[in-house]
């Protein structure tokens, strides 16, 4: 008799990860979970680990200590790292790794997708109309939702944004909320989005606020939602704020902390 699949109350489980490189520890014991389509917004100074712990998850990145599951099966360690396309895990890196030879369809049949499948997303993301067109020939804000196509083409369990928004303006930077949001409604898939820019975070619903320092995860905190009301912005905006303005160390982990433990 067929026994029934076992529920896992988190899709991803991270446990103590540490990633080493050129004789120096990038992530330190960072343990977090994420459940299936939560949203959650990843913070931190520049170099603080953001890009690394994405990559690990990606399973771009090695672990020199610690472990990672996926609906309970062991994913990576510092011995084993399963391969990234098996993962249900996708990744819009900050360079978009766009193909500069390929068009706007060619980079959504990646993978050998169908041509009638991407022909579908590329509806949704309002680039029909530049179907043949390759990356020199588009704005930044055509290369951004080409990137977001390709990571969606994969129809993952998570999807990770590695500072997505960055270099769009306010018009440009809102369209692509409003498109993101609209996708991932549809997809039901879970969101990790590193930003230096709260309203970014509020922007694409997040529930979650996790920041990193120096390699080791500081805070793990809700953020405003239709549960956890706005009038809790601008105390949970004023711990952001000391986030990008300290700078690295334990000053930053004990101001960050005082100010979202604050919070009702």
């Amino acid at each position: 008799m067929d026994q029934p699949p076992v529920s896992h109350p988190h899709m991803i489980r991270c446990q103590q990860l540490a990633v080493c490189a050129h004789r120096r520890t990038i992530l330190k014991d960072v343990s977090f979970d994420i459940s299936a389509g939560e949203r959650i917004a990843l913070a931190g100074p520049s170099g603080s680990g953001k890009t690394t712990l994405l990559r690990t998850l990606a399973g771009l990145q090695v672990l020199c200590h610690g472990s990672m599951q996926i609906e309970g099966e062991p994913v990576s360690s510092n011995k084993n790292t399963q391969a990234p396309h098996l993962r249900g895990i996708a990744m819009v890196p900050q360079d978009l790794g766009l193909w500069p030879n390929l068009t706007v369809l060619g980079h959504l049949r990646l993978g050998g997708h169908r041509k009638d499948v991407a022909v579908q997303m590329l509806d949704k993301l309002n680039l029909t109309s530049l179907a043949k067109r390759k990356p020199a020939k588009l704005s930044g804000g055509e290369r951004q939702r080409v990137a977001l196509g390709i990571a969606l083409m994969q129809q993952p369990k998570l999807l990770l944004l590695d500072e997505p928004f960055t270099a769009l303006d306010l018009v440009l930077k809102q369209d692509l909320l409003t498109l993101v949001n609209e996708l991932i409604d549809a997809t039901h898939c879970a969101l990790l989005c590193s930003t230096h820019d709260p309203h970014e975070a509020l922007g694409l619903q997040a529930t979650r606020l996790l920041v990193l320092d120096n390699g080791q995860l500081h805070v793990d905190t809700p953020w405003p939602s239709n549960e956890r009301p706005l009038s809790d912005a601008p105390s949970m905006l004023h711990a952001w704020n000391v986030c990008a303005r300290t700078g690295r160390g334990t000053k930053l982990s004990h101001h960050v902390a005082d100010d979202l433990t604050s919070i009702d």
